[in-house]
């Protein structure tokens, strides 16, 4: 049975906010240090404030009590998910059977009627109403395809059929999946296969057939296993050959059928990623596991290769921690107090850390409608929004320019970013009394604006179906510099203070679109933790691009993007920081490949910061060195380009925009935002 959270009465509620709303009064009478947090100058020597972090739900959270209908309740808590910064939804259709792909393969349907796709689109139409994607896993073995249950592994004619049929029903109606699936869990001891790894490789080979012949821009994922350190780091004899499942994937697909990303999961145990005596249990070893078998392949240094090849097609395979969270389903009461905020707070620092972690998905928005699932970020039967979901909320609503702050106590830790709309600062208690603390604003860059206090505490939680927390303290307009907020933080609770510009929206609240995105990919020249780094919010086109605390090193995001031949004029902004190094090798900018009407890239222009000159081949686009380059001078501004002064003649409206940093010294850090003019 899940904890409720008690409710308070609205007289002890509204003294309480009064108390640690941070009032000057009588509230605090004892001297408390007041801390100076100076916005002024950005963080370069590690890891933005990154959004990676998208949402895994079952399939069965968004299911009715009728077959093949949709939970219209389950459908309002959408908007919950472009508020935590959500870039991705993933979700299993468990066709044919009591998922929300009910109707697709049922009975001697394959996929090819629009009336099979009416429960899930649904579901997508809603995600799509707040910018959020599907990722879809392709899973179950509809009747379609097998004359078993839904465990069986499927006829590979009629999977590649169903699979082509799914993808050519959402490329035919312009909807754009983040990622295309095969299976889940298919390690998970025969609990959603029955097969083993050699008819997962022929299930997967078979529907990345289907699916790139219907739409060729699909990211396709492989794996979703359950056991990462097995799946990449267990070597066993099946059928003849001795090796790793990772070994027999690379074997059957790497030539033709290689996926864009892997994808693992990962549970932790009572809110513990590491310090486990179980090593298995802990998130590092199944990341070095994962992390180790894709680098001894892309370097050659594998034991399981014979002859040193280099499989260096690896340098772009994204990997996707798609089911993540710090407690394992059926968790404990803990998971819906406060108890969870510091340990979530700790896995993000340690997600951001491992930069060739592509995309995480937090498990889960919403429970599966059962006492044996609670780990949901809302509740299910009553919707209120538990401390778990507050936490990603505030970080997704902090700006992604990082500012690193030092309170003064080992207890307190803080998350900071600041730009020109917004100012946030994130104060969490890992300790087991209360602390005290007064922080004064410095350095914020504007002059006036509003000031707004959040509190997640248990003593003061009150139920709520709102996204955000407990406001307890809000000023509308006020001069924000010298501006002092006071602290009471109980042991685990956390405050989010967020000033922001009344003339200004923060980067990722502005929304915009220059053309349509097909695809994003990524380059992971190495991969370790703390690496040179690339990502991009795609809502806002907001990319950051950094070389952390490395001098040499290069990472890339880049996005396929159609159309643009339509209105081919496009405004970059741009702004760095940190020290750019004087080296005819650095680089740090943004990069525009052209394709031609015969689908092939054949020119490519580059623009790069301050006035590095460093023009390094990318595995995007041309795939060579830029054919031109063009400095952007200054350390901030805006650049108008006309996409059609350099296109070449056949240009297809299609280009690859892609964000890029190499050996760029230590700290250098930059941001590109693509508008309109």
């Amino acid at each position: 049975m899940k904890r409720r959270i008690k409710k308070y009465a609205f007289s002890s509620l509204l003294l309480t906010s009064i108390m640690l709303g941070g009032c000057e009064g009588a509230g605090m009478r004892q001297t408390i240090e007041t801390v100076t947090v100076d916005f002024a100058t950005k963080e370069g020597m590690s890891i933005q404030n990154i959004k990676k972090f998208d949402n895994f739900t079952s399939t069965w959270a968004w299911v009715g009590q009728q077959p093949g209908s949709i939970d219209n309740v389950s459908l309002n808590c959408v908007p919950a998910l472009e508020e935590i910064r959500a870039e991705s939804l993933r979700f299993d259709l468990f066709m044919g059977y009591t998922g929300i792909g009910y109707n697709i393969g049922r009975g001697e349907k394959n996929g090819s009627t629009d009336a099979e796709y009416q429960q899930v689109m649904q579901l997508i139409n809603k995600l799509r109403d707040f910018n959020v994607l599907p990722t879809v896993t392709y899973f179950a073995s509809p009747d379609f395809v097998t004359e078993g249950n839904w465990r069986t592994p499927p006829d590979v004619a009629k999977w590649e059929t169903l699979c082509y049929n799914i993808a050519h029903y959402f490329k035919k109606n312009n909807i754009r999946l983040s990622t295309h699936e095969i299976w889940n869990e298919p390690d998970f001891n025969g609990a959603f296969f029955s097969g083993d790894w050699v008819d997962y490789l022929n299930t997967y080979i078979a529907g990345y057939k289907g699916i790139r012949r219907a739409n060729p821009d699909a990211l396709m994922a492989a794996m979703s296993v359950a056991y990462p350190f097995k799946a990449f780091g267990r070597k066993y004899t099946l059928e003849g050959e001795y090796g790793t499942d990772w070994k027999r994937l690379i074997d059957a697909c790497y030539e033709e059928y290689m996926p864009d990303a892997v994808s693992w999961h990962y549970y932790g145990r009572e809110g513990q990623m590491k310090d486990r005596v179980d090593e298995t249990e802990n998130f590092a070893h199944s990341l070095e596991t994962v992390r180790s078998a894709i680098k001894g392949f892309q370097f050659g240094t594998s034991d399981e290769i014979s002859g040193g090849r280099k499989y260096e097609k690896l340098e772009t395979l994204q990997m996707h921690v798609n089911e993540f969270n710090i407690y394992q389903p059926s968790a404990d009461d803990i998971y819906q107090t406060v108890e969870i905020v510091p340990g979530m707070f700790s896995a993000i620092k340690q997600l951001l850390d491992a930069t060739d972690i592509t995309r995480v998905s937090w498990a889960a928005l919403l429970g599966e409608k059962s006492d044996g699932l609670s780990y949901d970020l809302i509740d299910s039967l009553s919707y209120q929004r538990y401390p778990a979901y507050h936490t990603l909320w505030m970080y997704g609503r902090l700006p992604v320019d990082k500012v690193t702050i030092d309170l003064g106590n080992n207890h307190l830790h803080n998350f900071a970013g600041v730009d020109r709309g917004r100012a946030g600062l994130i104060v969490y208690n890992t300790g087991e009394k209360t602390e005290k603390i007064n922080v004064k604003f410095a350095g914020i860059p504007f002059e006036r604006g509003s000031l707004d206090v959040y509190l997640v505490d248990d003593e003061h939680y009150s139920y709520t179906t709102a996204n955000a927390p407990l406001k307890v303290r809000h000023r509308g307009d006020i001069e924000v510099n010298g501006e002092i907020v006071k602290m009471e933080l109980l042991p685990n609770s956390c405050y989010y203070i967020e000033v922001n510009n009344h003339n200004i929206a923060t980067d990722l609240d502005n929304y915009k679109t220059i053309g349509d995105i097909v695809k994003k990919e990524y380059w992971y020249p190495n991969r370790a933790n703390d690496l040179p780094y690339a990502d991009i919010h795609e809502n806002s086109l907001t990319a950051h691009v950094g070389m952390s605390n490395n001098s040499k090193g290069a990472s890339a995001v880049s996005l396929t993007v159609d159309n643009l031949i339509i209105n081919p004029n496009i405004k970059l902004v741009f702004e760095t920081w940190g020290e750019l190094a004087n080296s005819s090798d650095a680089t740090l900018g943004v990069r525009v490949d052209y394709q031609n009407e015969e689908g092939n890239y054949v020119k490519s222009v580059l623009y790069n910061a301050g006035t590095l000159t460093g023009n390094i081949a990318i595995p995007f686009g041309t795939r060579v060195a830029a054919d031109k380059v063009y400095n952007l001078q200054y350390n901030s501004g805006h650049m108008d380009i006309n996409l059609m002064n350099e296109a070449p003649a056949d240009w297809s409206g299609r280009v690859m925009i892609t964000y890029l940093v190499s050996d760029a010294g230590a700290g250098a850090t930059g941001k590109f935002i693509l508008q309109k003019p």
